[in-house]
């Protein structure tokens, strides 16, 4: 799947006249639904990126959403065509790979894709597709580089656009999960209950701690959870699993990968013994094909 910068789509954009040879690496039919695909996300207010090449096919309509995504591994991707670059010196592309890295992505989803060839002239300016305008230095531009990917990022050029849809193809093939190239995250451990008491940011550890569910079904149920539009909350998570299977079909729960009702049991069992005819029937706080 790809998702597109809503500031690509102008006509004006670089990136337009290659739409047609791009949308069927996606599996999109048409130009038109490649566009109407990826105008209803809102990937550069949420990621700073102008693409995004993902294995989901969930929406990106909220941070929640974009974290889902990256989890599984998608790229986010900086375009700057040409003379771009040089425009964009200093603090444009800091913030661009901070908003990046504040999605939780890693080094190898933040990349920074130039498309031209640099040079330089006899006085040390760059020249980027043989044009010194705007003057810079070349090792300005060589620092720039340098400084994103020591901010965590990596750098990639093409020399031509016409290599662009290609290329996103190609990021389109790769899977970061369980590969040489992406070692897998440490389990999170769950937390000292002797330890001060700090705001709660991942609820997962507290699934984790029930005997016979652990750090892999707690992140199953999250994902599956943010990929259908629920609340990221600990209150959320009860509703899904704590619930009678009657109560669950009812509310319209989606299966969640690795999930029986043998879990579903252990969570009830942790939470409330064997009173389960006394925990209230909760609402969900979503509707089921909606995003949040």
């Amino acid at each position: 799947m790809i998702y597109i910068a809503a500031s690509e789509l102008r006509s004006s954009s670089r990136l337009f006249p290659l739409l047609p040879s791009l949308y069927p690496s996606f599996g999109f039919k048409s130009v038109e639904e490649l566009v109407k695909e990826a105008a209803s996300s809102s990937l550069e207010a949420l990621t700073g990126a102008d693409v995004m090449v993902t294995p989901l096919t969930a929406p990106v309509s909220s941070s929640a959403l974009v974290k889902v995504h990256i989890q599984a591994g998608a790229f986010l991707v900086q375009l700057k065509f040409g003379s771009d670059l040089a425009g964009s010196l200093g603090g444009r592309l800091k913030e661009e790979i901070w908003r990046m890295r504040e999605t939780g992505a890693r080094q190898a989803q933040c990349i920074l894709l130039f498309i031209g060839q640099v040079g330089v002239d006899r006085k040390g300016f760059a020249t980027i597709d043989g044009q010194a305008r705007p003057k810079r230095r070349y090792v300005a531009i060589q620092r720039a580089f340098l400084r994103w990917n020591l901010r965590g990022g990596v750098s990639l050029q093409l020399s031509r656009e016409q290599y662009l849809p290609e290329f996103l193809a190609m990021l389109g093939d790769e899977d970061l999960s369980g590969s040489e190239y992406w070692p897998p995250a440490p389990e999170f451990e769950t937390g000292d209950v002797l330890s001060p008491l700090e705001k709660v940011e991942d609820w997962r550890p507290v699934f984790a701690a029930i005997k016979g569910i652990g750090p892999k079904l707690a992140t199953s149920l999250r994902n599956t959870m943010l990929e259908h539009g629920a609340a990221d909350l600990l209150a959320q998570a009860y509703v899904w699993t704590a619930n009678p299977k009657r109560a669950r079909e009812e509310m319209q729960v989606p299966g969640i990968p690795g999930w029986g009702e043998g879990k579903f049991k252990l969570v009830r069992d942790a939470l409330m013994g064997e009173d389960t005819e006394g925990f209230p029937q909760l609402e969900l706080g979503f509707k089921i094909g909606e995003s949040a």
